[in-house]
């Protein structure tokens, strides 16, 4: 049996590519055949794409006609290279001067990070170097080119494995939330169900690093 699920690029690299090996390692037959797609908003069309289920990043607010449950709330949260925050968190003046990365052109996720710091007035926006996802923003950052934000459950193993740091550990709610999702009306909804313990046996199971949550 094949579920053929789409999912975030970012997302399919920093979480779903190593659970899905493990999900098809335990041996009853199922495969998850994985496209990653980049998507500007998180997006599926079960009728016009070849696509069984999908995890999409968003408010929860889906078709009818559809079953969903959430995996994981994002949580937005300043990364860099482990041996930029060696020496512990970041002043105020740090991070002033840090080459701030933008995972999306609109640079939202720095917006919304700021906003709920308090920090909105203390660090400009504008300039830093500007990439379309949360991924390469955060293997720039690991590179040493700059401090980008990326989302505390995606970074939580290279945190713990010394390949990124966390200058900043204040974690801020962006308000959306990864949800796997797919059509009530398909066959086989047993087959929908296996994946979605699957995955929140996955989420559960997580160590996250020791931040503070801000709302």
């Amino acid at each position: 049996t094949i579920l053929r699920l789409k999912a975030p690029s970012t997302l399919t690299m920093r979480w779903l590519l190593a659970r899905l090996s493990r999900f098809r390692l335990l041996g009853d037959g199922m495969e998850v055949q994985l496209t990653s797609a980049w998507m500007d908003v998180d997006k599926v069309d079960f009728h016009h794409e070849p696509f069984d289920c999908a995890v999409l990043l968003g408010k929860g607010d889906f078709p009818e006609d559809w079953e969903s449950v959430q995996l994981f709330a994002e949580w937005l949260i300043p990364v860099c290279a482990p041996g930029a925050a060696a020496d512990g968190p970041w002043a105020l003046e740090r991070l002033q001067q840090a080459e701030l990365l933008h995972p999306t052109p609109d640079r939202r996720d720095w917006r919304r990070w700021l906003q709920a710091t308090g920090l909105t007035d203390d660090i400009p926006l504008k300039g830093g170097q500007v990439f379309d996802t949360l991924e390469l923003g955060m293997v720039a950052a690991a590179r040493g080119y700059g401090v980008s934000i990326g989302d505390l459950v995606m970074v939580a193993e290279d945190v713990a494995q010394g390949r990124l740091a966390l200058p900043w550990p204040s974690a801020v709610a962006s308000g959306d939330s990864y949800y796997l999702v797919w059509p009530k009306a398909r066959r086989g909804q047993v087959r929908y169900q296996r994946l979605r313990d699957y995955l929140l046996a996955e989420v559960a199971a997580m160590q996250l690093p020791d931040v503070v949550h801000l709302l």
